[in-house]
């Protein structure tokens, strides 16, 4: 994923560690990741809600997952 960040947004593009949660949860909801979903209690029939102040990288990380 990073790699393809960097393909998008530049070669100082860097994933972080505290973003690993959040990713492997978009990961595992785009993928239908029965036990990924099951270990985040995420519900595959409900939909998705991203909230965060502007610049935090919601739009990022949804570039990102689109190669799911």
């Amino acid at each position: 994923m990073e790699l393809h960040g960097q393909i998008i947004y530049g070669f100082n593009f860097k994933l972080y560690r505290e973003d690993k949660d959040v990713l492997l949860q978009l990961y595992a909801y785009f993928t239908g990741d029965v036990a990924l979903c099951k270990h985040y209690e995420i519900d595959l029939r409900k939909g998705l809600f991203l909230s965060g102040k502007t610049g935090v990288g919601k739009t990022c990380h949804m570039k990102l997952v689109r190669q799911f």
